[in-house]
């Protein structure tokens, strides 16, 4: 069975028992499969979902799950063509990534940002380029990814990150599903 974390991006106006009926149904038809969830709450997004203006904010729930391959569009498909939420991602996870809460990471990669020697803007950030910080590399570490871009909204290079290519690669995509979920900019 392969690890998946799913994300849904819902209406921040439900209340909780309007929000409870529309994920009760995937919880019924996937209790097994629920290793761990993460209710992130309403977060402040950088742009707006839809054509509709004003959806500038959006309610968080993330899963980890553990599927079977053939499980994967049933999941896609029970949110199709629910209204209440927005979006919905399906990750798939490898083996060694961990599955963090929003707020546990952010206040550790916060209280490790706050212990830095020097703290100005331009800093060579090369953290991902220490194997000790992969545990960290996750889209719900937004503190240290907006360190790894540019004024601009661009990935800074990976001779200023000092990371592998490997790496490199994983901080992009980590960026991008960020990005996608309207955590970050595009551009500034």
């Amino acid at each position: 069975m392969q690890k998946y974390e799913l994300v849904l991006v819902m209406d921040p106006k439900l209340n909780e028992t309007e929000r409870n009926g529309v994920i009760e149904v995937f919880e019924k038809d996937f209790k097994d499969n629920i290793l761990k969830k993460d209710d992130m709450g309403v977060q402040q997004l950088k742009y707006d979902l839809s054509r509709v203006k004003g959806r500038d904010a959006a309610y968080f729930i993330s899963y980890h799950l553990e599927l079977e391959p053939t499980a994967v569009k049933k999941v896609k498909e029970i949110f199709l063509y629910t209204s209440e939420v927005y979006r919905n991602f399906l990750y798939k996870m490898g083996n060694e990534e961990l599955f963090w809460e929003y707020d546990k990471i952010n206040k550790e990669l916060q209280k490790i940002i706050d212990a830095w020697d020097v703290k100005r803007y331009g800093n060579r950030v090369s953290f991902f380029a220490n194997k000790d910080n992969d545990k960290y590399l996750t889209w719900k570490a937004i503190t240290m990814l907006k360190k790894y871009l540019t004024r601009f909204g661009n990935v800074k290079p990976r001779a200023y990150t000092g990371n592998s290519v490997s790496k490199q690669k994983t901080v992009r995509k980590m960026l991008i599903r960020a990005r996608e979920l309207g955590l970050l900019d595009y551009i500034r």
